[in-house]
């Protein structure tokens, strides 16, 4: 599961988090999550100490994420 993030204004780069886990609606039983409000603030200020910069002009910032248990 994926899931985007873009600041509010101004953003120039969009912060793609790649999930270990299925969407909850898939029909081959894999295992599924919750994205919680929490889950979208622990992967966003990861990948701002990883150096994603969401005012900067590129591409995509894809963050592998694991979701806690």
């Amino acid at each position: 599961m994926t899931f985007a993030v873009d600041l509010d204004s101004g953003g120039q780069s969009t912060l793609l988090v790649k999930l270990d886990v299925a969407r909850p609606d898939n029909w081959v039983g894999a295992e599924s999550g919750v994205i919680s409000p929490l889950v979208v603030e622990r992967a966003i200020r990861k990948a701002l100490c990883l150096g994603w910069d969401p005012a900067e002009r590129r591409g995509a910032y894809e963050l592998p994420f694991n979701l806690p248990d």
